[in-house]
C-alpha cells in the first residue's frame, strides 16, 4: 500500500510516499480502507521533530475515516463507513496517511446512517473528542449550566458550541 513516511525530522518535504507493508489486524484490531483524514498540529510536531526524534519510519495521522476492509471479531462489517483517531496511531502503529490503517477496534466507531461526505467526516473525530474530553471529561457540564466558549468561530470552538447545545 501506499503511505506518506518520515525518516527524519523536517519542514514538509520530509514526507515521502513509500509503498509499505499493510499489517493484517489481530483479534483486537480493525483494518481500515482510509478514505479521508483530518490534519492536526500533533502531526506537525512531529514531523518537526518536537515529539521526540524520529528514529525508524513513521507514518504520521492521528485520524481517519474511511471503510472497513476487515474486523476478526465480526462487530463491524466489511465496507461499512467507520471513524477512527488516536489509539497509538503514528506513534507505536502506523498512522492515518495511508491508504490502510490497522487501529484496534475500541478507537472506531461507525457513521451509519451519515449522509456527509468523507471530507466533511474526516474533519470531525479529532475536535469532536478534544471537545468531549474537555467538556464532559475536565469540566463535567450538565444541563442547565451556562457555558463560554472563546474562540467559538474555529473548528474546536464551532464543536464545543454544538456539543455543548446538544448537551
Amino acid at each position: 500500500m501506499k503511505a506518506f513516511v518520515i525518516e527524519q525530522a523536517g519542514a514538509p518535504d520530509v514526507l515521502k510516499l513509500q509503498d509499505i507493508s499493510s499489517p493484517e489486524p489481530t483479534s483486537e484490531e480493525v483494518k481500515i480502507r482510509v478514505r479521508a483524514l483530518g490534519l492536526n498540529r500533533a502531526e506537525t510536531y512531529l514531523r518537526a521533530g518536537k515529539m521526540g526524534p524520529i528514529t525508524a519510519p513513521r507514518v504520521p495521522g492521528i485520524e481517519a475515516v474511511g471503510e472497513v476492509i476487515h474486523d476478526p471479531s465480526g462487530t463491524f462489517r466489511t465496507g461499512q463507513r467507520v471513524a477512527t483517531a488516536m489509539g497509538g496511531m503514528q506513534f507505536v502503529r502506523n498512522g492515518s496517511y495511508a491508504e490502510e490503517v490497522t487501529v484496534l477496534r475500541s478507537n472506531v466507531i461507525s457513521l451509519d446512517g451519515s449522509k456527509l461526505s468523507w471530507e466533511e467526516l474526516a474533519a470531525l473525530p479529532e475536535a469532536y473528542l478534544t471537545v468531549w474530553g474537555a467538556l464532559d471529561k475536565s469540566l463535567g457540564i450538565q444541563p442547565g449550566q451556562t457555558l463560554l466558549v472563546r474562540g467559538a468561530t474555529s473548528s474546536i470552538g464551532l464543536a464545543a458550541v454544538t456539543y455543548a447545545k446538544a448537551r
